[in-house]
């Protein structure tokens, strides 16, 4: 590297072209960084980390790339209301709810 800007279009080409050889679906190369943000949220990496390796200039721009909020949050809560609406029910599964 000679200190001269880089071509963002090669990295992007790259990208597309491991795509399709991958023979995966066609995807912007910035959703892969907001996908990275979203696994190591997930993986409950350290943001200060997190924000380093996607080379962010701080961590509120990390916390904005996150795209569907706190996942680990949700599935818990909804883990949470399943057994509220499956206690009592059959060894085999759920059974429907009557009216009764």
């Amino acid at each position: 590297m000679d200190g001269s800007p880089l071509d963002p279009g090669v990295d992007n080409r790259a990208w597309h072209a491991l795509l399709e050889r991958a023979g995966v679906n066609d995807a912007r190369l910035h959703d892969a960084r907001h996908t990275t943000v979203d696994l190591l949220y997930e993986a409950e990496v350290p943001e200060a980390v997190i924000t380093e390796i996607v080379g962010h200039s701080t961590i509120g721009m990390s916390r904005r790339y996150r795209s569907r909020g706190n996942q680990r949050a949700l599935r818990d809560a909804l883990t949470k209301m399943s057994k509220l609406l499956t206690v009592g029910t059959e060894p085999d599964g759920p059974q429907p709810l009557t009216d009764a």
